[in-house]
Parts: structure tokens; sequence; C-alpha cells
């Protein structure tokens, strides 16, 4: 496994212009959340998916539970079972290889180009397999499909007081998948 999959991946997402302003320590963020519940209240926190025993994992989910929006990407095989909880996600059986890609959700238009519909999960180069899977009804953004099985790679969860979760998977754009 490539252990640099989702720092590869935010740098891609900046370098395509994601609207970021502002960075903050893991640690610096826990703790003045502790002394200011409100602080960054106002603003869509982007960060990778928390390793499992973080304190981080608690501090995003209050977060979101006051009300704040919360931007995850990455694998979600190595965090703690309540964000998955949290998701409405559960993990199943890793998945590699070439998927076919569904859109659930409305997406921006394209100017040039499509939006792909296969995608490659080699396990190498994307931090493993696809894992995740629905639990029930849910909010999913975008499944890949294979051989009869879904496995979720974007999906939003909105949870108390108005406070949204998002969560992308990302995928190993640097080659196209075929058949």
């Amino acid at each position: 496994m490539l252990p640099f999959f989702e720092d590869w991946y935010i740098i891609a997402a900046i370098n395509r212009s994601l609207p970021l302003s502002a960075v903050i320590s893991t640690d610096n963020f826990v703790s003045l959340r502790k002394e200011n519940p409100n602080f960054l209240k106002n603003q869509i926190l982007v960060s990778p998916v928390p390793e499992k025993g973080s304190v981080v994992t608690d501090a995003l989910i209050d977060f979101a539970k006051a009300g704040g929006k919360v931007m995850l990407y990455g694998s979600l095989k190595d965090t703690d079972e309540r964000l998955i909880n949290v998701l409405g996600l559960e993990i199943k059986e890793e998945l590699t290889g070439i998927f076919t890609a569904e859109k659930s959700a409305e997406l921006d238009n394209l100017v040039y180009g499509n939006y792909a519909d296969k995608l490659f999960y080699n396990g190498i180069l994307t931090d493993g397999g696809l894992t995740a899977a629905a639990k029930g009804e849910s909010n999913i953004l975008v499944s890949a499909l294979q051989n009869g099985e879904k496995r979720v790679i974007a999906h939003t969860v909105t949870i108390e007081n108005g406070g949204k979760i998002s969560w992308c998977r990302g995928s190993d754009c640097s080659r196209k998948a075929t058949d």
C-alpha cells in the first residue's frame, strides 16, 4: 500500500482549484475547539479521514453535530467505527480492479470532455481497494459497481443541527481504466 495516497489526492485537488484558504494543525484544531466551541463554525473543514484512535475523530464529529460542515477524503479502512456509523456506511470485502461509475447526484457541467464511466482501483496506488458500502437509505453521490457489488466512493450525510459530513474515497486518475 502507498502511504501517501491521501496527500497526493488533496494536492491534485488544490492544483485543480479546490478553494482551500487556510490550514490548521489537528492539535491546534482540537485544543481551540475545546476553548471555543464556535471556533471555525462558519467554515467548511477539509481533512483526511482520521486514523483509528485519533482525538480528531471526535472533534470533527462534534463540530458537525454543532452544525458545522466537514469534508473528508481517503480510505475508511483504518478509522474508528463511530465515524463510519455517523456516515451511515459499513465496511465490506475489499474490491480492486476496474469499476463502472454510477453517479447519483447532479454533477457540475463539464465544458470539455466527460466524467469517467470507468474507474481503476489497483490497491497499490489507491491505499487499498474499495470497501465502503451504504447501510440502508443513504445520500450516495457516486458509487462504483463491479460484478453486482457496489461500493461507495462519494457520500454526504446531514446530521444534528444541520451539520454535514461529506466523504470522498478518491481514486487513481493517473491512468485510464479500460476493460
